[in-house]
């Protein structure tokens, strides 16, 4: 039976298309916090292609954004709305890997689990 090269072809690109898993990272960090406490997380990453945002906002926030610190570091910063106590939750998305042409090829998910005491 012979193999039209078209399918050949089309089967290949496919293949060569399918996701890395490899290039994808997730992390779970459990944060207890007072009322009115600010966090601060550095993801450690500083380069002019890497970036972040966030992919699910928390619910019970004053402050809740990514931003970078006086070393260029991309930060994510937490606080609570006034008053409240209770749990939060925020899930972050983090770049890396460009090779400073093309788009990032890494990617760290961090959620964050807040515990917000008196």
């Amino acid at each position: 039976m012979k193999i039209p090269f078209a399918l050949i072809i089309l089967s290949l690109i496919f293949i060569s298309c399918g996701d890395d898993d490899a290039d994808l990272q997730t992390r779970v960090i459990d944060v207890d916090l007072t009322m009115n406490e600010v966090y601060v997380f550095n993801s450690g990453n500083s380069g002019d292609e890497e970036g972040g945002e966030i992919i699910n906002q928390a619910s019970h926030f004053s402050i809740s954004e990514i931003d970078r610190d006086s070393a260029m570091q991309i930060i994510y910063r937490y606080q609570p709305e006034a008053g409240y106590v209770g749990i939060d939750h925020v899930q972050i998305q983090l770049a890396t890997g460009s090779d400073g042409s093309g788009p990032s090829t890494q990617f760290e998910y961090v959620t964050f689990n807040f515990n917000i005491s008196e």
